[in-house]
């Protein structure tokens, strides 16, 4: 093999005079920064006592060392890039800095204290919701009493008028989980046809209606089609058609998106709830396709809801992307250390999920509201600290759009995870 080098030319000037370069992009290595505070002290002279010393500045955590970037930086690293806190540790040692694990834990606790009266409005901010999306999932948790050490946990996702996500941990996977916070629910409820969440809808005083989520509807054609019965391609493609029209209505108001629905998808809908009529009856129960058709004709009405209201998502997907960060945290870190550190899971994945939602950088957020906080911010004027809310105030700290995906054929969620660590 010839070793051959990329010559850098930005030196070399041209018979015309003018000059010609090219660039390149390195990475330096992360950094430090150590700030020294200098506390002025003053005596009488005259009576030679009485030393007064100037306070502390304001300092994230009392007698800590870690400032609001620091605390930041933990944080973001571990909730949001999956990254261990065994591992982080190691990457400071590879710095120049030994920063224990253990310090580490402290920190996370100490952020997440910070954040849980933040958390607190957030979550009523989300409940509150005109349109409200939940999903849950399971979240392996330490427990000595357990016969196995583990039990599963499971950490429910709120999502409200596409700014709010909110994450609740529950410390088994019972019903009670979930309806302990939407019992009081009035509106829409865009869910997965989850079987925990039926009462919400059936009891005697229920004042939510279901609406359904065309991702989970999709996924069922998807698995067919995967398994040879090459006739889920024609749901598919109108599946697809549906989506399209959504691909349209991005940026419409309520009224245009409902127009346009009426317009276009309500025929495609037409055509396909006939073809499934007519296909069903001939396939046996224990097809895929079969299956598939039988979940749609089960859930129709919650399905087709989306249609008579342009506010409604065609699907769930904001929630399922919101979780997809726990999916993909927990093949990390394997499991939470206790309940407690299940709570501080929730706290973190609601603030930087509702980051990620508005498009908010999560680290300027985090690293601004902590210093807010440390200076004592006003109780009353909490709300303005939401992600949403902040980012009208911060528009320099906006990520670049993007477009969010359409469903996809590995729109699951992440495979159960190998051990790893515990946090």
């Amino acid at each position: 093999m010839t070793a051959f080098s990329v010559p850098h030319f930005s030196h070399v000037r041209s018979a015309s005079g003018t000059a010609t370069g090219s660039s390149s992009r390195g990475r330096c290595a992360g950094s430090f920064k150590v700030r020294r505070i200098l506390r002025e002290k003053r005596a009488c002279p005259k009576c030679g006592d009485g030393l007064v010393v100037a306070p502390v500045g304001d300092k994230v955590i009392e007698r800590g060392l870690p400032g609001a970037g620091m605390l930041a930086q933990v944080l973001v690293d571990k909730y949001q890039d999956h990254l261990p806190l065994n591992r982080q540790a190691g990457r400071y040692e590879r710095l120049g800095y030994e920063i224990p694990r253990s310090t580490l834990s402290d920190w996370v606790h100490a952020a997440t204290d910070l954040l849980e009266p933040l958390w607190k409005v957030n979550r009523e901010a989300a409940l509150v919701a005109d349109v409200l999306q939940a999903d849950g999932t399971h979240l392996k948790v330490l427990d000595r009493e357990h016969p196995n050490n583990v039990k599963r946990g499971s950490l429910w996702c709120f999502v409200g008028d596409g700014k709010y996500v909110h994450f609740e941990y529950a410390p088994n996977e019972s019903r009670e989980g979930p309806l302990s916070l939407l019992r009081a629910r009035e509106g829409p409820l865009v869910v997965d046809a989850d079987t925990k969440l039926d009462s919400l809808f059936t009891a005697e005083d229920a004042k939510a209606y279901e609406v359904g989520c065309w991702m989970h509807g999709r996924r069922r054609f998807v698995e067919a089609l995967k398994g040879g019965e090459l006739m889920a391609a024609y749901p598919l493609d109108l599946i697809r058609r549906m989506y399209a029209v959504e691909e349209l209505a991005k940026g419409l108001g309520p009224d245009e998106v409902h127009a346009l629905r009426q317009l276009h998808t309500r025929p495609v809908m037409d055509v396909l709830w006939k073809w499934m009529a007519e296909k069903g009856p001939e396939l046996r129960p224990s097809y895929p396709l079969a299956q598939a058709i039988g979940y749609a004709a089960k859930n129709r009405v919650a399905l087709t809801r989306f249609l008579d209201d342009g506010r409604l998502p065609i699907d769930n997907g904001a929630s399922e992307r919101a979780i997809r960060a726990v999916a993909v945290g927990r093949k990390n870190y394997l499991f939470a250390g206790s309940d407690a550190g299940g709570k501080r899971a929730a706290i973190a994945y609601s603030m930087l999920g509702s980051c990620a939602l508005v498009g908010v950088n999560p680290w300027a957020y985090l690293k601004d509201v902590f210093e807010k906080l440390a200076r004592g911010w006003p109780k009353g004027k909490i709300f303005d600290l939401l992600p949403a809310d902040w980012a009208e105030d911060h528009p320099e700290h906006l990520l670049p759009k993007k477009d969010l995906p359409t469903p996809t054929d590995d729109a699951e969620e992440e495979p159960e995870p190998t051990p790893a660590e515990a946090d």
